[in-house]
């Protein structure tokens, strides 16, 4: 009878014990409201990833694959001789 009494005791022990919240790790790959926005660099992590749709070439190294005109390196630099129409005369 007595085993019974600490086998019972046991269980029920451990069935109480497995609803405790510091059981419940939170997750290391991936990341949740509560804690990434906390910091300006968080927010300007995250607007990075704008950069893409909004500015054709971004983050696409040196080369023509996305420019609309041939020899085109995302400069400024757009007319021959490095002049720009419409500011200099």
């Amino acid at each position: 009878m007595k085993k019974i009494i600490i086998v019972l005791l046991t269980a029920v022990t451990l069935v109480f014990s497995s609803c405790e919240d510091y059981l419940d790790k939170p997750s290391l790959t991936t990341m949740n409201d509560d804690n990434y926005w906390t910091s300006e660099n968080s927010l300007r992590l995250f607007a990075n990833g704008f950069y893409s749709n909004y500015f054709v070439g971004y983050n696409s190294a040196w080369g023509v694959d996305y420019a609309p005109l041939r020899g085109y390196t995302f400069s400024d630099d757009l007319a021959s001789a490095g002049k720009q129409g419409g500011f200099e005369t």
